[in-house]
């Protein structure tokens, strides 16, 4: 039987569009959510029906969702249509991995309270009487009506010259500022262009000399362990000449264009004082902030502080006994520039993550003697072939524009993606890389069970997506030491906890970072940071913890991700602060 895809979609916006124009009787009500939602259907509310982030996981869970305190009712959804504009006419006709027939719709829709628009996606199944149903629904908000995010040609500029329009701006960044953004890499310079055309005033400060710098400071070989096309920025999209996995001199050079581009307002050689830390005024709703720029000790009074220091914060150093006694070289993996070197000498790199990966890798092009990786623990690896084939190419396509790919990806909640990896989509990927894994195995690498995915909502670590690092371990070049504690050092080697040594010239430790709350803590002291969330990890319904959203302390945001993340949930973070700045916070349940 052939399936229209739009006739489906159509029918089905009708049902949605019924169920959010609820009904006095709740057998009308519970008739509509069944012509909607799966039995087994999940729902993602993404700030279209609250001001958080909220995933519900069956009919009965969405059900009172939407039910409670009148919620549907008030937000009130309508208008709900096909978005004609986007690939396929918003709806296409997509295989599953178990090979059933799935719909992808992209729709549209407009909410009173307040007044604005969304954006939503569906993944449509046929169920057993012939009818469609939605497995998955993500609702967004997408602009505020009167505040909408100024896209497309700015008007000129009248009355002055552009150089004297950016003087200007320049000149009173400080009056009146919106929001403090502190970390200029990748999330903090997106922040920052999101917030800027949604017409919110603010402020980069960057500790480095240059935006890019952390990039630049890093070991030549680093790259990207995703493709160019899904790590886009807003607004400017990379050239479509550059590799399909970005150096580490493309990225910090892009992000310097790319601030430029954008004229984005950053202030570099400047950071916060944590002597007096940042205050919080409840009743102004400011806080008072003191950076040092270029020597000289400024005070600002932002109404938000977005802290976009990335995920990791001060590198977590070796201590053991004996560290004193070591006469070779040791130095934590954040400071490793240069493996040339230590071409010829004994190299030992403790920890099995991707930058402890890469930096062997690393080693091994550059010529260094013999290369031992410690592990201490089970490592999941995925090679890189098979994660573009699994995860990159399915879900960010270079043939759908990126807005596109970030809502269809963003469709599949965390925790349902989670229960399909470990009901059989990990071992179809672990299948694909088997000679790699069973190579690895042979070689002593101790290899995890965990999801890479789960890894990386836990953990952010943990893992390696292999740039080609396993090949040398199979065949020996680079040795393996696994199971095993550090238990302490002697002068010219390392002691492990199953009494055995190994000679050491050289010793690398990519053993982590601190978490952003500590981070956080340094900055802003525990009576602040004891408020907030954690960061990683899922809430009991499912959504990630601390980034891109509320806290527990007012004024303060957590922006810290992936690329995709930063794109995708830094408009969203833009938009929660604006409707602080306009008071709709309190338009809804």
């Amino acid at each position: 039987m052939t399936v229209d895809p739009h006739t489906i979609a159509t029918t089905w916006l009708s049902s949605l569009q019924a169920l959010c124009t609820p009904a006095d009787d709740p057998e009308t009500f519970a008739s509509n959510l069944g012509a909607v939602f799966a039995p087994d259907a999940w729902l993602r509310d993404l700030l279209a029906l609250s001001w958080d982030f909220h995933t519900l996981q069956g009919p009965d869970a969405i059900k009172e969702y939407l039910t409670k305190d009148d919620r549907l009712r008030k937000v009130g959804l309508s208008n709900i249509r096909l978005d004609a504009s986007t690939t396929g006419g918003g709806a296409t006709l997509q295989a599953q991995p178990d090979g059933t027939d799935c719909i992808v719709l992209l729709f549209c829709f407009d909410i009173t309270a307040p007044a604005a628009t969304g954006r939503g996606c569906a993944r449509l199944l046929a169920q057993s009487d012939g009818s469609w149903k939605a497995w998955t629904t993500l609702l967004v908000l997408h602009d505020i009506v009167g505040h909408e995010e100024k896209l497309g040609r700015q008007p000129p500029i009248v009355g002055k010259t552009w150089d004297e329009a950016w003087e200007e701006l320049n000149a009173t960044v400080e009056e009146d500022l919106g929001v403090l953004v502190v970390g200029g890499g990748h999330t903090g310079l997106m922040v920052a262009a999101r917030l800027k055309y949604f017409g919110i005033k603010y402020l980069v400060i960057e500790r480095g000399e240059r935006v890019g710098g952390s990039w630049s400071s890093r070991y030549p070989t680093l790259k990207l362990h995703t493709p160019t096309h899904m790590n886009t920025l807003p607004y400017q999209p990379f050239p479509p000449t550059w590799p399909k996995y970005l150096p580490k001199t493309k990225v910090a050079s892009f992000l310097r264009s790319y601030q430029e581009a954008q004229d984005l307002l950053v202030w570099e050689s400047t950071e916060m004082l944590t002597d007096p830390a940042p205050q919080y005024d409840e009743e102004s709703k400011k806080w008072t902030v003191q950076v040092t720029r270029s020597g000289n000790i400024v005070t600002l009074h932002p109404r938000h502080i977005v802290l976009a220091t990335g995920m990791n914060g001060a590198p977590r150093p070796l201590v053991v006994p004996g560290l004193d006694e070591f006469e070779g070289i040791i130095y934590h993996g954040d400071a490793h520039k240069d493996a040339s070197r230590w071409k010829g000498k004994s190299v030992v790199v403790i920890g099995t993550g991707n930058s402890g990966g890469d930096i062997a890798l690393d080693l091994v092009e550059r010529g260094a003697g013999e290369i031992t990786l410690v592990q201490r623990g089970p490592t999941t690896v995925w090679s890189m072939p098979t994660a573009d084939a699994f995860i990159h190419q399915p879900n960010f396509p270079e043939s759908l524009p990126i807005d596109e790919c970030d809502l269809i990806a963003n469709t599949t909640p965390h925790r349902l993606l989670l229960d399909m990896l470990r009901g059989g989509l990990e071992a179809v990927a672990n299948g694909m890389d088997r000679e790699m894994l069973d190579g690895l195995k042979q070689a002593g690498f101790l290899l995890s069970d965990i999801p890479l995915y789960e890894l990386l909502l836990e953990r952010s670590g943990g893992f390696i997506m292999d740039h080609g690092t396993a090949p040398h371990i199979i065949s020996g070049r680079i040795k393996m030491k696994a199971g095993v504690e550090v238990e302490r050092l002697e002068k010219d080697a390392i002691v492990f906890s199953d009494g055995t040594q190994l000679p050491a010239e050289v010793i690398i430790t990519a053993t982590g970072y601190t978490g952003m709350r500590e981070t956080a803590r340094k900055i802003f002291g525990s009576a602040v940071v004891d408020k907030t969330s954690p960061v990683l990890g899922l809430d009991e319904e499912g959504e990630v913890r601390g980034s891109f959203r509320p806290l527990g302390q007012e004024g303060l945001y957590y922006a810290a991700g992936t690329f995709p993340d930063s794109r995708f949930f830094g408009r969203l973070l833009a938009l929660q602060i604006l409707a602080r700045d306009l008071g709709l916070v309190n338009t809804r349940p």
